[in-house]
């Protein structure tokens, strides 16, 4: 609470007395790689869905202020093959949605604004095993279609969820959700078998048209016009650090074959599911792409990794302000000085025992 407060005032006062600007002038050689998800065209509960309107806002200040780069262009950037041009920024989306291409595309195009789309093969080919979303989205929403109003996960170690309201039950999905990215890929299943049993219910239509994936047809059409690329980003959406050798390996190298030979180009690009990976994935990644895609918040700087590669998370409700803040380098800052903030008050609390 305390630290949320502190963030806020921090936030601002740099904001309102201009120091953000000066955050960006130092900042301005080292790349700025959003990530996003989707984008749809009125706001709903979901914070990896951004409305159209805070999208559209975003990229107009992307393209009237930064240098839209590809994500092939800030690899030569920060591998030193390429000169930085100041304020450079990448876009980029996760999974695959069919909003990527219906509702944000058009945006891009009407800006000309280069993006990477990582996508999760078996989320494509709409594997029923979920209905054909990503695991975590068809929790959510057997979660808000079930009229049970709780769900005793207790035999797995969860504990019991309310489902009362639908505030509730999005709660529960990202307790739940958090907790079974922990686990190996075996346990998340069963578990996710347990939810179902109970809850007796099914992904609504409109969910599974709000969270469908993208189409092959689709993927090519975009590719073949040569805005949006393309890359993997696994075959099931696993954890990767959480599967045996082989599999994680499986999971990395067949979603790269099935993308080519889809589309007819090579993938070179990679982002690890959940942003997670060790070194064992991070090897077997660079031995089959040029580059890979990490969920650490902050820029880029010249001679950094290439396969791990940082990236600023956009969130449904990021405020412009927010977003200025995070693409000049401000946020980094200011997260820096709330952990030194919350490392001090540890220190001061273990001292008192």
């Amino acid at each position: 609470m305390l630290a949320g407060i502190i963030v806020k005032s921090i936030s601002l006062f740099l904001y309102w007395s201009g120091i953000w600007i000066l955050f960006r002038i130092v900042n301005r050689k080292n790349p700025a790689v959003l990530m996003y998800h989707g984008v749809t065209v009125d706001r709903i509960v979901n914070w990896t869905q951004i409305p159209l309107s805070e999208f559209s806002s975003q990229m107009k200040y992307i393209v009237g202020s930064c240098r839209p780069v590809s994500i092939a262009e800030t690899v030569e950037i920060l591998s030193g093959r390429k000169k930085s041009p100041s304020y450079a920024v990448a876009v980029t989306f996760d999974d695959g949605f069919k909003n990527n291409y219906t509702t944000a595309y058009p945006v891009m195009k009407k800006y000309n604004i280069p993006s990477t789309v990582y996508l999760t093969t078996s989320f494509i080919d709409k594997n029923p095993r979920y209905s054909g979303l990503l695991w975590t989205d068809y929790i959510y929403s057997i979660l808000q279609s079930t009229a049970k109003k709780t769900l005793d996960l207790s035999e797995y170690g969860l504990g019991c969820y309310n489902l009362g309201s639908s505030h509730e039950r999005y709660v529960a999905k990202g307790e739940i959700c958090r907790a079974l990215k922990e686990l190996d890929y075996e346990n998340k299943n069963s578990i996710i078998d347990g939810i179902e049993k109970q809850l007796e219910s099914s992904a609504a239509p409109a969910d599974i048209e709000i969270f469908g994936g993208l189409d092959w047809d689709d993927i090519k059409t975009a590719c073949d016009e040569g805005l949006m690329e393309f890359g993997a980003h696994t075959v099931n959406h696993e954890i990767l650090t959480m599967l045996p050798p082989e599999l994680m390996k499986r999971e990395i190298l067949e979603s790269r074959k099935i993308i080519e030979e889809k589309i007819g180009k090579p993938v070179r690009s990679f982002a690890y599911p959940n942003g997670t990976y060790n070194r064992s994935v991070r090897e077997t990644v660079a031995a089959h792409f040029e580059s890979a895609l990490a969920a650490a918040e902050g820029l880029n700087k010249i001679g950094g990794h290439v396969h791990e590669i940082r990236r600023i998370n956009i969130y449904n409700g990021m405020t412009m302000r927010e977003f200025k803040l995070a693409i000049s380098g401000a946020s980094h800052f200011i997260s820096f000085l709330t952990g030194i903030f919350k490392g001090n008050r540890s220190n001061r609390a273990g001292n008192e025992l």
